[in-house]
């Protein structure tokens, strides 16, 4: 298994260790829950835990991850960047005035 594949699990279990409901299989019942959103809200505060507390992953890779600060910015300029294109025009339009 290479270097980056091992490092990507070790995440999911940091997931699963953090938040079980991720890994519970009884809780993905299709139309019964939002299970997406929950594992995506899951997924970004284990970041956020990441950013203030470090990993196993982040030691073994030999990287620092970022502030919480610097990555707060870094989700919302990300939000801002995709709530623009859908209000762009489709390709070949030009904008409405």
């Amino acid at each position: 298994m290479s270097k980056f594949r091992q490092a990507v699990e070790w995440i999911f279990g940091k997931l699963e260790q953090l938040w079980p409901f991720v890994g519970d299989k009884t809780r993905k019942t299709v139309l019964l829950r939002q299970t997406g959103k929950e594992d995506v809200v899951a997924a970004l505060v284990t970041n956020f835990h990441t950013c203030l507390c470090g990993g196993v992953t982040t030691d073994y890779l030999g990287i620092t991850p970022p502030k919480l600060q610097e990555y707060a910015e870094l989700i919302q300029q990300q939000t801002d960047e995709e709530g623009n294109e859908k209000n762009s025009p489709p390709l070949g339009r030009e904008p409405s005035s």
